[in-house]
């Protein structure tokens, strides 16, 4: 969505620029679809991704397979879809890389994901010596349960977990009390990847609670949610890891990258 200023001589082009993932969220189905009992989750993900054109796609198979034949309604995006059969197997949100591949892979808490990113303060660092460190523990759950009413299970599935670990200022130990957060969800493969989704939905908002910005100079390599070591005595008494959130960079050779990420914890 270009728009064009023009000041003397001097003409600006003002660019709103998507990826390839603009294509599944525009694309709705003109007709019900049904998938079939014993489907393979991963299989119908694929198929509705090469209705919608997608061809580059690169997402491992699960075993996991529809125990009931399930229907999408008129109108329904192509990215709900996906979405809601990539969180019924506990996979990460679909994405693009930045090859213009569609891809996901099972959820792995920011903890256990390898280091993508270093930065440190030391001699030739990047790092600007300007951060900011936020907490926010005010309203955030320790005790999290979800109830999967699948429409082909006879019995409802449902899952608990318990932030009860005394290191975290959010647990039950920590506060003495519990801090409900409950939730009916669509579905859920079995009951492994209902508790999969319970336990990411405790992590990330553990992870939550505590944030950090920072600012270096340009980093074109970043892509989408890195995990980053932190080697900043200046901020830090020891080397920490973060899970990077969001990112933002103005085009000009002397701009600066803002960053922002949040604690990875173990839970």
């Amino acid at each position: 969505s270009p728009d064009v200023g023009i000041k003397g001589r001097e003409k600006t082009r003002n660019i709103g620029a998507y990826d390839k993932s603009i294509i599944i969220a525009e694309h709705g189905f003109r007709h019900r679809q049904f998938i079939p009992a014993g489907t393979a989750y991963t299989s119908a993900i694929k198929q509705f991704l090469s209705m919608a054109g997608i061809k580059d796609i690169n997402i491992p198979d699960s075993e996991y397979r529809l125990h009931g034949e399930k229907e999408f309604a008129v109108v329904t995006t192509c990215k709900e879809a996906v979405t809601g059969l990539l969180n019924a197997i506990n996979y990460d949100s679909i994405s693009v890389d930045a090859d213009g591949v569609f891809f996901s892979k099972p959820y792995v808490t920011p903890a256990e994901r390898p280091v993508t990113i270093k930065y440190d303060s030391g001699r030739d660092s990047i790092l600007e010596m300007e951060f900011k460190e936020s907490l926010d523990i005010a309203k955030r759950a320790n005790l999290f349960i979800r109830v999967a009413t699948n429409a082909e299970s006879e019995m409802p599935l449902t899952s608990v977990f318990v932030n009860d670990d005394p290191q975290s200022p959010l647990s039950t130990v920590s506060r003495g009390r519990e801090i409900m957060d409950f939730a009916e969800i669509e579905s859920a493969a079995s009951q492994e990847a209902l508790d999969g989704q319970v336990k990411r939905i405790a992590v990330e908002s553990t992870s939550a609670y505590s944030h950090f910005s920072f600012t270096t100079l340009l980093m074109p390599t970043h892509g989408n949610a890195e995990t980053l070591w932190l080697n900043i005595p200046e901020a830090f008494n020891t080397v920490v890891k973060y899970h990077e959130t969001s990112w933002e960079m103005p085009l000009n050779f002397d701009g600066r990258m803002r960053h922002e990420a949040r604690k990875t914890v173990n839970l």
